[in-house]
């Protein structure tokens, strides 16, 4: 058996603002075993636990592996990662061609948007996922406004996390035609006014980080709830996941399964996750490896490379 730990940080070619903290770069862990590769990467913000303690519970899960004991992880981040180390995926560009992320994602202050979204002039995409919420109502109307002036057809995908009051929700959705909207994940920060503003807008709206305080029992309880945003670093490993599937589609809820600004190689993991094992076709928030400097596959090829990480453990028998 051969297994090891490992550690990078990715820097970002510009600084990306989520919520309170702007981040420079991403770190996160690589675990591997006999040919399988995982990832294990908590958001600071979004997930429960820090990357330090999902580190020490990598390497007590390693120790146990490498004894011949079990232990079943406890932490959501280190569950998805031994989940896909387990799966032991593969990875090629002609499987990757074949699945590309479903929706454009854009990211940035208002005119970067935009600016990124008029390059795509020729070939404007029919759905695409924006972040909001990060800078002045006045500001980011103006830019959907000019997205939709652009492609009147478009549907967006409105990621606000949580960002708007009750007030600024109504403000802004009230001002958009609801025509050019998928739905809006989180636009407040609790699920009563998340709720209240669909109700007034006739805007439908998605859980992703609200869906941890709303049980599945309840979800019958919204006016207009489309989708739950399935990000297996926070939920878990794919039992975890299963579990949420098989309730959306009991409430005929779409799963959209999304990820937390993992590396190259975790984005390619959650789709398979989605793809293998949660029979989920929409996939989206993966196209973010464009927002990276560097790589932790080697250049042209899906191999890992060593010299993007740091060794915390190896093991061979």
């Amino acid at each position: 058996m051969k297994i090891g730990l490992y550690r990078y940080n990715l820097p970002f070619i510009n600084p990306i603002k989520l919520l309170d903290e702007t981040m420079e770069s991403r770190s996160g862990l690589l675990i591997y075993k006999d040919g399988g590769w995982g990832e294990i990467c908590p958001l600071p913000g979004f997930s429960y636990e820090t990357i330090d303690e999902a580190q020490d519970e990598a390497l007590t899960y390693i120790h146990h592996l490498v004894s011949g004991t079990s232990y079943f992880p406890e932490l959501p981040s280190v569950q998805h990662g031994v989940d896909c180390m387990n799966s032991k995926f593969e990875y090629s560009q002609e499987e990757y061609d074949k699945f590309p992320p479903n929706y454009t994602f854009l990211l940035g202050n208002p005119k970067e948007i935009t600016y990124n979204w008029f390059k795509l002039i020729d070939n404007f995409p029919h759905t695409v996922k924006i972040k909001v919420g990060r800078h002045s109502l006045k500001e980011e109307l103006k830019m959907l406004k000019e997205i939709c002036k652009k492609s009147p057809d478009v549907k967006m995908i409105l990621d606000a996390n949580g960002l708007w009051t009750k007030e600024e929700a109504l403000s802004i959705m009230g001002f958009l035609n609801k025509e050019n909207i998928e739905y809006i994940e989180d636009p407040c920060n609790n699920l009563d006014d998340s709720d209240f503003v669909s109700q007034q807008t006739g805007i439908p709206i998605a859980l992703d980080q609200l869906l941890r305080f709303c049980p599945i029992t309840d979800w019958g309880n919204f006016s207009n709830l489309k989708a739950v945003i399935i990000k297996p670093s926070i939920i878990g490993g794919s039992m975890a996941c299963n579990a949420i599937c098989e309730q959306a589609q009991l409430f005929n809820i779409k799963i959209v399964a999304s990820s937390l600004f993992e590396s190259q190689l975790g984005n390619y993991n959650i789709r398979e996750i989605a793809r293998k094992k949660l029979d989920c076709k929409d996939y989206h928030g993966l196209d973010t490896n464009k927002y990276f400097k560097y790589s932790v596959f080697k250049n042209n090829s899906f191999d890992v490379d060593f010299r993007m990480l740091s060794t915390i453990y190896e093991h061979e028998d």
